[in-house]
């Protein structure tokens, strides 16, 4: 099979994935959001009876009327307040894990490197894998496989580009330039908005941001594009509008899980992760 063949199977194969995990998302959405207004539909229904048996029984009518305000406030929130995109731990770990072994498995077929970089352009955030002989970033249109030479590599949407549009609703869509104030919104971001870890502690450098993390609620961090790596980088590359390098290691302090080093305005002909002194 020639280059061209493999290239044309792998971004068929990219397509298919991408196009099942969006179906997966949507029928899942539609069973959580039946079940939930199943149970609102209960909860009125039990306050209607209550109410009722308050007229029959005189005797313990202020309880019942109690519990039927309860129980019809009870379902109208429910009803109305219905989580639209609220994923359990173990079907976005069973959905992540399997998009992670695919791009794994296309960058181990075309020799990329073991390095992450995330960009931002005017609409997306992009995740670039390169190949060793890249020396720029390409643009995402030219995605998902590139092949000119000097930024030869993959390059698609990020996990975290859609998830930051969450977190950034959450700030009023409005993210810092400055990098410490950056790393604070993020970190409470993940926790607070998007639960995707228990605790988040951040340090912001002049070149990198590091997070120290505990409780990562869709499993290890160490691998490709995970959703948490991904929404920390792409919300840093959006803010500073600077391409950002990861970093991933498991931590052996008992306060935290993992560490993540997002360093700030990478270049891709330059070794990575940069010296430091």
């Amino acid at each position: 099979m020639s280059q061209g063949e493999r290239d044309a199977v792998l971004k068929a194969q990219l397509s298919l994935l991408a196009e099942e995990n969006r179906r997966l998302r949507r029928e899942y959405r539609r069973i959580r959001q039946a079940r939930y207004r199943q149970t609102a539909v209960g909860l009125a229904a039990l306050g209607a009876l209550s109410i009722i048996a308050a007229l029959i029984f005189v005797d313990v009518r202020d309880v019942l009327i109690a519990i039927g305000a309860i129980g019809l406030f009870g379902g109208l929130l429910v009803y109305y307040l219905t989580p639209e995109s609220v994923v359990p731990a173990s079907v976005g770990e069973l959905t992540y894990a399997t998009m992670a072994d695919s791009i794994a498995s296309i960058a181990d077929n075309l020799g990329l490197r073991d390095i992450t970089i995330y960009t931002a352009d005017t609409d997306t955030i992009s995740l670039f894998i390169p190949q060793p002989s890249a020396s720029s970033i390409p643009d995402a249109n030219d995605g998902p496989i590139v092949t000119d030479a000097e930024h030869r590599g993959l390059i698609i949407t990020a996990t975290g580009d859609a998830l930051l549009g969450e977190l950034s609703a959450s700030i009023s869509g409005i993210l810092s330039d400055i990098p410490v104030i950056l790393a604070d919104q993020l970190a409470e971001g993940a926790v607070e908005t998007l639960e995707l870890a228990m605790q988040i502690d951040p340090e912001a450098d002049d070149d990198r941001i590091t997070f120290a993390i505990s409780g990562s609620a869709i499993g290890g961090l160490h691998r490709v594009d995970h959703p948490l790596v991904s929404t920390l980088a792409a919300g840093i590359a959006r803010g500073l509008d600077q391409p950002v390098g990861v970093e991933v290691h498991e931590h052996d302090d008992a306060r935290y899980d993992w560490l993540v080093t997002c360093w700030i305005g990478v270049d891709v002909a330059k070794p990575f992760p940069p010296n430091i002194d």
